[in-house]
């Protein structure tokens, strides 16, 4: 019987399991149903037991299941594996498999049903069977989970029709799918600390001309930053199993000592190589304007206005995490190249490489820890002698240093900050439940901006801590956070309080 110790408040209870080991069963022969159209000896292998290995009725199952999967990749998708065991007296086991593979099938068409908007072809593209194959019940469900993923349906349901019993051993396939309406109309306000009020919206089509392909109108509305954008997006560019994204946008953004305004085209393709893993490659044109800029930068720089910038990026990312908004284990890893030049269409010339990783560990007791890392190299090249302003780093805010105000970690001139060629920057986090959805946070921040890498040094590292709740909800954590420098200078505040909606890595 197992034993159950109870907390003093009655809260929680430690239950332990007694186990006696009584000797273990080996295997001592294997039968399979012989005069098949499998050779015996191939089903054997199948069930990858081999005479002398332990057993245990799981391992059992799964060599049924794993002849089953076998005889249904060639056709036999009503199968049926019953396996019985014999004992020895002496912990011997016997195991006779009788294997009823039933009718061998393969696939006469395929029949699609309840697409009046989604053509034909697109649904075909997903599925891993055509004519001609063997009739699978594992490739049904794995297409059913293709073309659920495609976003575009309500239900979706694959089977096999009665099969006219002549003898020929051919079988229909039928999709029946239910489609999601194709349009869709979103908007949403927000409010942090550093932009103020804000207002989100979005409208578009996910299912243009029936192919599956997506156009929509974007646009965030703030008192720091303003942005309408428009994507075009291509599932299979060039008929290969390659997602095509245009875009087009125009943004405001309002930074320490100046305004930005970027009026962008760009290209992207992307491709996940295996669950995952995604890697693109991306084209941009910008024209980026700076106004309302103050003496002291307008000094340091020889043109501000009117920067034409063009660029090819690739990028490689890993994201290994449970959960969009709020992550509660995995990982994200991710880098990107960035090159500006002259061919790109760029009145500069330079390079800039960025790092990230981040990572979430749960414990049982619901407390996890958190962090996150940026590395970023930003180098001017040819004759190019700064990096523009609007393509530099800079740090210090809600989402890399807390206790500092925006942007204001790194270089500056007279206060204003002018941002660097580098960043680094480190982020812990240790959250622990309080009561329902609301978690408690500690966490500390370290990192700096500097000029170039000849400038980079250990000593200017910025460095905080602090606390903070955390309020779990359908759209992402709400956060309330405030954060103490740890090495205050004269003149500075002694801390910085944040309050935003969403995650920090």
């Amino acid at each position: 019987e197992p034993e159950v110790r109870l907390s003093l408040d009655g809260r929680e209870a430690a239950v332990a399991f007694r186990l006696e080991e009584d000797g273990r069963f080996e295997v001592r022969e294997i039968r399979v149903t012989e005069g098949l159209d499998v050779p015996a000896e191939t089903l054997r292998e199948w069930t990858g037991i081999r005479e002398g290995d332990s057993f245990s009725p799981a391992r059992g199952l799964r060599a049924e299941a794993a002849i089953r999967a076998r005889l249904d990749e060639r056709g036999y998708a009503d199968a049926r594996v019953d396996l019985r065991t014999r004992t020895d007296g002496s912990r011997g086991v016997s195991l006779d498999f009788d294997v009823s593979p039933g009718r061998r099938r393969t696939i006469a068409a395929v029949r699609i049903e309840g697409n009046d908007r989604t053509r034909d072809r697109v649904i075909l593209r997903e599925t891993t069977f055509a004519p001609g194959d063997p009739a699978s019940r594992a490739r049904l469900l794995e297409s059913q989970q293709r073309l659920y993923r495609l976003g575009i349906f309500r239900s979706v349901r694959l089977d096999f029709p009665p099969a006219p019993e002549d003898g020929t051993g051919v079988q229909d396939v039928r999709i029946s799918v239910e489609e999601a309406a194709p349009y869709h109309a979103s908007i949403g306000l927000g409010y942090d600390t550093e932009g103020g009020a804000q207002t989100t919206y979005s409208f578009g089509n996910d299912n243009v001309q029936g192919l599956d392909r997506n156009v929509a109108l974007q646009g965030k509305y703030g008192g720091v930053e303003s942005r309408l954008q428009l994507l075009a997006r291509e599932p299979r560019f060039l008929g290969r199993n390659v997602d095509a994204l245009f875009t087009a946008f125009r943004e405001r953004r309002e930074e320490t000592g100046y305004n930005v305004f970027t009026r962008s085209l760009g290209f992207r393709v992307e491709r996940r190589p295996r669950p995952g893993w995604v890697g693109h490659v991306r084209y941009s044109y910008q024209d980026v304007t700076l106004s309302n800029v103050e003496d002291a930068l307008a000094a340091l720089e020889d043109k501000l206005e009117d920067v034409q910038l063009g660029n090819v990026a690739f990028a490689l990312v890993r994201n290994t995490r449970d959960d969009i908004f709020a992550p509660t284990r995995g990982g994200l890893a991710s880098a990107e190249l960035s090159l500006f030049g002259p061919v790109l269409l760029s009145e500069e010339t330079f390079a800039k490489l960025f790092l990230r990783g981040a990572f979430t560990k749960t414990y049982p007791n619901e407390v996890s820890l958190s962090g996150g890392v940026r590395l970023g190299v930003a180098a001017p090249l040819g004759g190019t002698e700064r990096v523009p302003l609007s393509e530099r780093y800079f740090a210090g805010g809600e989402s890399t240093l807390r206790g500092f105000a925006r942007d204001s970690v790194g270089p500056s001139v007279e206060g204003i900050p002018s941002g660097g060629g580098v960043v680094g920057s480190l982020n812990l986090e240790w959250l622990f439940p309080l009561r329902g959805p609301v978690r408690g946070l500690l966490f500390g921040d370290v990192g700096s901006v500097w000029e170039d890498l000849g400038s980079v040094d250990a000593g200017g590292l910025r460095e905080d801590a602090g606390v903070g709740l955390r309020i779990l909800t359908p759209i992402g954590p709400v956060r309330a956070e405030y954060a103490w420098k740890l090495d205050r200078r004269p003149e500075e505040t002694a801390g910085q309080f944040y309050f935003s909606i969403g995650i920090l890595f």
